[in-house]
């Protein structure tokens, strides 16, 4: 999934890493087009979770976190990991 999503495979809001527990990161990002996200849950089952609004990681999209977006150029493939 991060790799379509790099190759924009999707159309997507800006990606941000936001820290996790346990020094893990993730990549977050929302799916503009819904007919697109029922095509990312069927071509990549079990890669991204839809967060809830309630979720601290939903709240630290809008509140904190890098953007990676940036870094994408500078970076080995596989640096991070959309779970």
């Amino acid at each position: 999934m991060w790799d379509a999503l790099k190759a924009g495979e999707f159309k997507h809001s800006k990606i941000k890493e936001v820290q996790g527990a346990c020094s893990s990161s993730w990549a977050i990002c929302d799916l503009l087009d819904e007919h697109e996200l029922t095509m990312a849950l069927l071509k990549y089952p079990n890669s991204f979770r839809i967060l809830a609004p309630n979720e601290i990681y939903y709240q630290a999209y809008d509140e904190r976190g890098d953007w990676i977006e940036e870094q994408w150029a500078a970076e080995d493939e596989g640096d991070y990991e959309l779970e």
